[in-house]
């Protein structure tokens, strides 16, 4: 390979579009936990202060709490009809296994 080859491929390679910052637009925001209904109306708040860069007021909160789903697939059919532009959960829903420094899998 030549110089010339070395110095275009140099030259190609740093050829790359140049960052744009474009602000994330977040409409609908989706609590899931496993708390009772006053716990959770004890978190919203706390965390649209924490997602103030992200929730300016005008976004839509719902928040899915220990009542409102049994099992995986009633908590995804409610995920799927709510089409959230984020999600907010922890590990270990409705489980004994955060307790432990080690789980399974679960």
């Amino acid at each position: 390979m030549t110089n010339l080859n070395t110095f275009e491929s140099v030259f190609k390679s740093a050829d790359k579009p140049v960052f744009e910052y474009q602000p994330v637009t977040v409409d609908r925001i989706l609590l899931v936990t496993d708390l009772t209904a006053g716990e959770v109306g004890a978190m919203v708040p706390q965390l649209r202060e924490f997602l103030a860069a992200v929730d300016d007021g005008h976004c839509d909160w719902k928040a899915l709490g220990a009542a409102d789903f049994d099992n995986v697939k009633a908590l995804l059919d409610q995920v799927e009809a709510y089409r959230p532009d984020l999600i907010i959960s922890w590990r270990h829903l409705r489980s004994d296994a955060w307790k432990w420094p080690f789980s399974l899998g679960e």
